[in-house]
């Protein structure tokens, strides 16, 4: 049984931790959540780490969820060298360089990194597909504005909902922006061209009467609407909610990897693919 260690500031993730210890085939060594001790709340966890040096040697998965980009980049590197295998829940605010560094260090030292509630999954729908699809995501948002902090995790959360759908890879990516000029445009399209001839578009409307998210679907012999309303904005750390389910999912196929050298399905590839994708979007933006 593989021993879990939990480093976060998210209070989401911290209350969940006594829940995730009573499934079968999770034991949960303690947590590092000095970050929030050190606030206004009253926190008190049982196997409470003051120094995450101390945790790193007793576990085989560190599940981490860090707001500061520094800290969180002193926490899963210092785990990575110590051969704990980092979860990481939410995509951080990262460059591709950074993530490629990552990449690179969790390969020198043999564990796999992975990732858990970087896109939006709609329930009833099994994915990714390996057969061609044809598919629009479009997100409508009340504010007439987003800051650039803002934007870019939107994008990061949506374009990996996008990526997600289809096993195939990206071969184009065509981007068009109204206003041209400015830093946040107030409407966006993307068309995605992949290798397996599938296609999809994705609208980004800004001063929307309501916020939402969309996805329509047609693969051979299947045609997919869904729709969730009201649908919260995606931050840098946590595109929504944690959701147990959706985290033990995402666990259970991420230790399932470990020491068989078969990337998770949301590894750092796929990261890198999200990544990637976001830069060549922002680049046409900024022209």
């Amino acid at each position: 049984m593989l021993k879990l260690g939990f480093f976060t500031d998210n209070t989401q993730l911290a209350e969940l931790v006594g829940d995730l210890g009573r499934q079968a085939n999770i034991e949960v060594e303690g947590i590092w959540a000095e970050p929030l001790l050190n606030g206004d709340g009253k926190w008190n966890f049982s196997n409470c780490f003051s120094d995450p040096e101390e945790l790193y040697g007793s576990i085989d998965v560190g599940v981490i969820s860090i707001t500061s980009s520094e800290l969180f980049m002193d926490i899963v590197t210092a785990a990575i060298k110590n051969g704990v295998h980092p979860l990481v829940v939410g995509l951080p605010d990262l460059q591709l360089s950074t993530y490629n560094q990552l990449s690179l260090l969790s390969a020198e030292m043999g564990v796999e990194l992975g990732f858990s509630h970087i896109y939006h999954r709609f329930s009833g729908f099994n994915y990714p597909l390996v057969s061609p699809i044809i598919a629009h995501l479009t997100r409508g948002i009340t504010m007439n504005q987003l800051n650039q902090f803002e934007m870019a995790a939107t994008l990061r959360f949506d374009i990996a909902t996008i990526l997600s759908l289809t096993t195939s890879e990206v071969r184009r990516i065509r981007t068009y922006v109204l206003p041209q000029s400015g830093e946040c445009p107030s409407c966006m399209m993307v068309f995605i061209d992949f290798f397996n001839n599938s296609a999809i578009t994705y609208n980004l409307t800004l001063g929307a009467k309501r916020n939402f998210l969309e996805l329509r679907l047609n693969s051979i012999g299947e045609a997919i609407e869904l729709y969730e309303d009201e649908i919260k904005l995606a931050t840098s750390s946590l595109g929504g909610m944690i959701s147990t389910s959706i985290f033990l999912d995402d666990l259970n196929n991420f230790t399932g990897c470990i020491g068989i050298q078969r990337e998770p399905l949301l590894g750092i590839s796929f990261v890198m693919k999200i990544l990637s994708a976001v830069e060549a979007i922002s680049q046409k933006m900024a022209r």
